[in-house]
């Protein structure tokens, strides 16, 4: 990597120029560096805001698994039956899907070798559980090991000696003139943000992996880290296309806390308690929704089983109806504006135990019993307030089976690559992390490993768009009342300040998202919630104001969630007008339906037939920088022939 300074734009800029900018410190993300450099790419960076961004450090739950090709089980694996069961939704093309069985040892060995802790039998045989104990391709790992996985390739790529750019965030894409491919990035430096000399710099680089996972900043309440935005809007707006936007995994997790509630925290049969605004009137709401509460309890022991939210599992005569807990929960709170927590202080109705919740879950789940007090939470004191929440996006950038975008040299790995199954989910994420950045990491090797383009030829292409970034950056900071350091700040040209905050944004987005685009989905609903975004996109500078120069990275971060916002509300509501089903994390009304229980309102009648017939389950959103988006549908490619 080299580094130049030039002067654009009134002051002097700095300018990194290298082969690969990775961005994003997370297990895909460290995991591309690393392949990229044993390949002999060593011309690369790894750009990052924070530690505390990676949703790979901050995820937990009572398990983590690993999904890929048997080393051992009662019956014979290959590449090719994995990958069947990777594109059986119909929803992954055949040559993403035979990718990810093909490499999925190697990039697990790799793992094992530089010490991720994992079950191991007597003969070295690696211990699979749960869903496929026949094949034996779930492999059930400690409760952090993605937080384990990216310690350990924090330490590989700290032994190689890979450069990193922390406290940076990307801010735009640069494209050539004729946008037919990446030739670099517009970065902002958030450290030095108040002086408008350093805020800026240039990154002009031949490749781009976006490792940023999915878009956390979207929902108010979600399992991603407070300050995890991924880059979905920023790489539609230079016209990356997007899989699936609509498709999100929703499960039941700690309100506040990146920590999803499965296994465990359900068999050991807490109560649910259900409090209005002011935190009164608490009672157990769940019970009366059914006959006995056997019935109740039978369903809470199912939850433990399959824990993220299935439409399949809502309706009656569903072998499991689990994730009917999860559409009473948040009806409770987005339909009648309460709160919901897990108690486990009190055994619940019904139940006549000896041993209270608590006792019960840290002796039959002390993983569980630990992650909560790793985050100063003791159940057996206090209560855990809880929501139906995004946990992970389905949906994604669209790539070939190189993980390259359909804009030639910006690759996606990990969770901002898509899309994956919405429905039968495998648990195949942390494999997608590994095998997307080593298949990345090798087509740049092979193909893509060229010196980025001359200063001059750099600075001619992306000067227009440089210059764009700075006049949005001086026209939003004009209205500062004051000034930290006199004479490096725009001068505020008196006009009144403006209302409303730009730090405040990302919240009522959030807001709004937890509404519309929960696990129901009304089409009137989605319609308001789109133009209202759209308003917002369109006054983004004009309608909201900075209280210092740092409020830069607000904007910027605003901006990339409001593209997101409008794709997801934009994908959900052709999802309906287009399918008549209700598939994987959400329902929506279909008057032909049915209503899964007597009570409910009518609004709650859907269903999920059709699906499994429908040829085309893979949505292409494409944007442009004002928002407006083009959609089409399309069959999966079939898996190559395997020789």
């Amino acid at each position: 990597m080299t580094i130049d300074s030039v002067f654009l734009e009134g002051s002097m800029t700095r300018i990194y120029s290298l082969n690969t900018l990775i961005v994003g410190a997370g297990v895909s993300g460290l995991k591309a560096a690393v392949s990229l450099y044993d390949k002999g790419v060593k011309d690369i960076a790894v750009l990052y805001g924070s530690d505390d961004s990676s949703v790979s450090s901050a995820a937990v739950s009572d398990r983590q698994n690993y999904y890929l090709l048997a080393g051992s089980g009662k019956v014979g694996d290959s590449a090719l039956k994995m990958a069947e069961d990777l594109a059986a939704s119909g929803e992954v093309d055949g040559q993403v899907a035979l990718t990810q069985a093909a490499l999925s040892q190697r990039g697990f060995s790799f793992l094992c070798d530089h010490g991720l802790e994992h079950a191991e039998g007597k003969y070295g045989e690696v211990i699979s559980y749960g869903k496929d104990p026949q094949i034996g391709r779930s492999l059930r790992l400690t409760d952090r090991a993605s937080g384990q996985i990216r310690d350990l390739l924090v330490r590989e790529a700290q032994n190689r000696s890979i450069p990193f750019l922390k406290d940076y965030q990307l801010i735009r894409i640069l494209t050539d003139q004729d946008h037919t491919r990446v030739i670099g990035a517009v970065i902002l430096n958030r450290s030095g943000v108040r002086d408008r000399y350093q805020r800026f710099a240039l990154v002009n680089c031949e490749n781009i992996i976006l490792a940023t996972g999915g878009p956390g900043g979207l929902y108010r309440h979600s399992a991603y880290p407070k300050n995890h935005i991924g880059s979905l809007g920023l790489a539609l707006s230079v016209g990356a296309a997007a899989a699936n936007t609509f498709s999100h995994t929703m499960g039941i997790t700690a309100l506040n806390l990146p920590l999803m509630l499965n296994g465990g925290f359900f068999k050991a049969l807490p109560r649910i308690i259900s409090v209005n605004s002011k935190g009164q009137d608490a009672c157990e709401f769940l019970p009366a929704y059914f006959g006995s509460y056997r019935q109740f309890y039978v369903l809470m022991r199912q939850k433990g089983k399959a824990w993220s939210f299935d439409a399949d599992r809502v309706l009656p005569g569903s072998i499991e109806r689990s994730s009917l807990l999860d559409l009473l929960i948040d009806r409770e709170i987005n339909g009648r504006d309460r709160h919901v927590f897990l108690d486990y202080t009190a055994n619940p109705e019904g139940i006549s135990e000896k041993t209270l919740p608590c006792q019960r879950l840290k002796n039959l789940y002390p993983e569980a019993y630990e992650a909560l007090l790793d985050f100063n939470i003791d159940p057996s004191v206090s209560m855990i307030e809880i929501g139906v929440c995004q946990v992970h996006h389905n949906g994604g950038l669209m790539t070939n089976h190189h993980y390259e975008t359909t804009l030639p040299h910006l690759f996606a790995v990990g969770e901002a690559a898509g899309p994956e199954n919405s429905v039968n989910k495998l648990g195949e994420s942390l494999n997608q992390t590994q095998v997307s950045a080593i298949r990345a990491a090798s087509s740049i090797a092979y193909h893509y490993n060229d010196q980025p383009l001359p200063i001059d030829e750099f600075i001619s292409q992306s000067r227009q768009s440089y210059s764009s970034v700075c006049a949005v950056s001086d026209r939003f900071l004009a209205s500062l009342r004051q000034t930290d350091a006199p004479g490096i700040n725009p001068p505020y040209d008196g006009s009144e300040r403006r209302p409303d905050p730009i730090r405040d944004l990302p919240s009522d987005i959030g807001r709004r998202m937890d509404k519309a685009c929960g696990i129901y989905r009304d089409p009137g609903r989605l319609e308001h919630e789109l133009k209202e975004a759209r308003i917002r996109l369109s006054n983004l500078t004009e309608a909201y104001a900075p209280s210092s120069q740092a409020d830069l990275s607000a904007l910027f971060a605003s901006y990339d969630l409001l593209m997101t916002q409008i794709a997801v509300l934009t994908s959900s509501l052709d999802f309906i007008q287009q399918k008549k089903y209700s598939l994987g994390s959400f329902l929506h009304y279909d008057k032909e339906g049915t209503l899964p229980l007597e009570g409910l309102p009518e609004m709650y009648r859907f269903s999920t037939a059709g699906h499994d017939k429908d040829p085309e389950k893979v949505q292409l959103l494409t944007m442009s920088e004002d928002g407006s988006c083009q959609i089409q549908w399309r069959k999966a490619s079939p898996i190559p022939p395997v020789k």
